[in-house]
C-alpha cells in the first residue's frame, strides 16, 4: 500500500509536466503557423507589386 501512494506524486508531477510541455508545444505551432501565413501573404503582396511594375 506504500508504494501506490509513493507513485501517486510521481506521476501527477509527470502528468503536470507533460501537459506543460505540450501547453508549451502548441502554443509553439500555432506562433509558427501565423508567421508561416505572414510570409506567404507578403510574397503574394510583392509578386503583385512585382506584377504591377513590369506591366506598367
Amino acid at each position: 500500500m506504500n508504494t501506490l501512494i509513493a507513485l501517486s506524486p510521481a506521476w501527477s508531477f509527470s502528468i503536470g509536466l507533460l501537459f506543460t510541455f505540450l501547453g508549451i508545444g502548441v502554443l509553439v505551432n500555432i506562433l509558427l503557423a501565423v508567421v508561416a501565413v505572414r510570409i506567404l501573404s507578403e510574397r503574394q503582396e510583392n509578386r503583385a507589386i512585382e506584377e504591377q511594375r513590369v506591366t506598367g
